[in-house]
């Protein structure tokens, strides 16, 4: 870390020629003025491309592999569904003609 006053006899000196109409002393200058110097580290530059992942192609393929999974999946619970519902009828059926066969009125 480095210090010094700012500013410099030289650089006042400076001010003074290059704006004499300014008629600024070197307190006013120190208490009013600030020095910066900014610097870069080095001079590389870093080049960054960008691909997209996904070409349109591959998203339409990807898109109609995904609706046939789901109308797929859709239509085997509607064949289960019809399945369940034709057990129910069916033990339904079994059980009401068994309760009425089985009962015999005696003559």
């Amino acid at each position: 870390m480095t210090r010094s006053s700012f500013p410099t006899r030289d650089f006042a000196q400076t001010m003074r020629v290059l704006h004499p109409e300014a008629k600024v002393s070197v307190g006013y200058m120190r208490e009013n003025y600030a020095e910066i110097k900014i610097g870069v580290d080095s001079l590389t530059v870093e080049h960054i491309s960008l691909y997209p992942k996904y070409d349109t192609l591959k998203t339409i393929s990807g898109t109609g592999g995904v609706i046939g999974l789901l109308l797929g999946g859709s239509l085997v619970t509607l064949f289960e569904l019809l399945e369940f519902l034709a057990l129910l009828v069916d033990t339904f059926w079994h059980s009401f003609r068994t309760c009425f066969t089985s009962s015999k009125i005696p003559k």
